[in-house]
Order: structure tokens, then C-alpha cells, then sequence
């Protein structure tokens, strides 16, 4: 399972720019937005986006690890899609079940997305 925990969060620039595109926003908070895109590889990765104007490293990187975890523990990497978080300045101060909980809701939200964009230039 080590290899998965390692892909979770590998993406190419290419990837990032297409997903960025095509991505649909299935939760908009004021501490976060999380986008869901119909997975590319054989594990659903995580991508998180925490700008440097949030707060300084170690709140930036705290965000970051939580959300990683959440992401591994709760399996999220076998649902069907790929996860952009954007984190907002209200973002920062999110403890870790807040952060699950707003994490399910995307998921339960992205029950109406499609399972493929393929269709899709």
C-alpha cells in the first residue's frame, strides 16, 4: 500500500492544467473549495492548493498533511475521482474534523458528476 500512499499526490503539469479546466466544484466553503475530476490514473490522487498569502509555512503545511491524511485514511483514493482542494485564508484555522466532514460532503456531492469527461475537448 506504500506505493499508493506515494501516488496520492504525484501529478504532471500537464495533468494539472487539464484538470484545472475541466474540474467541477462540488463544494464551495469559505475556508476551502474542493473540485472533483473523474480519476486518470488507478488511484484517485489529491491535489492541494494552499497560496502563500494563507499564513505563513508551518500553517500552510499543517493544512496540507491533514488533508493528506484524511485523503489516505478515509480511502478517497479508491473512489472514481481525483480531488483539487484550494485553500482559503479561513482554511488555515479548520481543525481535522471539520476538514473530514467538508471532505465527505464534496463526495457525497459528486454523485451527480459524470464518471468520465471523455467526450470533452
Amino acid at each position: 500500500m506504500a506505493s499508493s500512499a506515494r501516488l496520492i499526490s504525484q501529478w504532471t503539469k500537464f495533468e494539472i492544467a487539464k484538470v484545472f479546466k475541466q474540474a467541477r466544484r462540488c463544494l464551495k466553503h469559505s475556508g476551502l473549495d474542493i473540485l472533483l475530476y473523474p480519476k486518470m490514473h488507478e488511484v484517485g490522487r489529491l491535489l492541494v492548493v494552499t497560496p502563500g498569502k494563507i499564513g505563513n509555512a508551518v500553517h500552510r503545511n499543517r493544512v496540507r498533511r491533514r488533508l493528506k491524511s484524511l485523503f489516505y485514511e478515509g480511502k478517497f483514493m479508491d473512489k472514481a475521482f481525483d480531488c483539487i482542494i484550494i485553500v482559503k485564508k479561513d482554511g488555515i484555522s479548520l481543525d481535522y474534523d471539520q476538514l473530514n466532514e467538508l471532505l465527505l460532503k464534496a463526495y457525497q456531492n459528486s454523485q451527480n458528476l459524470p464518471q468520465s469527461y471523455e467526450n470533452r475537448s
